[in-house]
């Protein structure tokens, strides 16, 4: 199972768009046309490295540490990456 999570995020970090390649999808939905561009599709994936990212932060920050997981755990709170970004905003 955690083999195909990497292997999933291999290949999503691996996406780029080749150069000049102009390739749209079109179509028409509700009354309109709608058009997509496989440039723009490349982009909305490229958002989703983003996560990747993140996951890194939570688990190599520095609000993964021992001390943080007792202070967490005496207190009730999941140590999440929610928890170590709203640290850093404060």
């Amino acid at each position: 199972m955690q083999v195909g999570w990497v292997l999933a995020e291999v290949l999503l970090c691996s996406t780029v768009t080749p150069p000049n390649f102009d390739y749209k999808f079109t179509g028409r939905m509700l009354g309109g046309t709608y058009t997509y561009s496989f440039d723009d599709m490349v982009v909305v994936v490229s958002l989703v490295k983003c996560l990747v990212l993140l996951r890194l932060y939570l688990h190599f920050g520095k609000w993964k540490s021992k001390y943080v997981e007792e202070l967490c755990s005496k207190n009730n709170i999941d140590s999440t990456a929610l928890l170590a970004f709203k640290c850093e905003l404060k």
